[in-house]
């Protein structure tokens, strides 16, 4: 075997074991997704409980000093909401963004694997 066909298998054999861990930091990823995806579910059921809890209260409140209480408490609620929707929608841009670079080191990856593929079969 001649040394250039030796540096072609060189370079196929790196390619690979960087095709595998485009791959393992690609499902890496793919995990956080539905990991993501389950912490918005769970913050949509968190939010639907403390909703009913509020109804409760708000039944169960008389007075101005309640009522202005309550009040308070749906704002200090609602902004607690908005920060945890942002987190979520920043976190699963993130994770989106680490996704389309990973496919595309992967694609880059299997490009490369085609072109050492073929100039070790010329």
């Amino acid at each position: 075997m001649d040394r250039n066909a030796h540096q072609i298998e060189q370079a196929l054999l790196t390619n690979r074991r960087e095709q595998n861990q485009a791959k393992e930091e690609l499902e890496q990823i793919r995990r956080e997704q539905n990991e993501q995806e389950w912490l918005e579910v769970d913050f949509k059921q968190m939010q639907q409980e403390e909703q009913a809890l509020m109804e409760l209260l708000r039944d169960g409140w008389q007075g101005g000093t309640a009522t202005g209480f309550h009040y308070y408490l749906e704002d200090v609620q609602e902004e607690e909401h908005r920060e945890w929707r942002k987190a979520i929608r920043e976190k699963e841009e993130t994770l989106n963004q680490q996704v389309d670079r990973a496919r595309n080191k992967l694609y880059d990856l299997e490009d490369q694997q085609r072109k050492l593929q073929k100039e070790i079969t010329s």
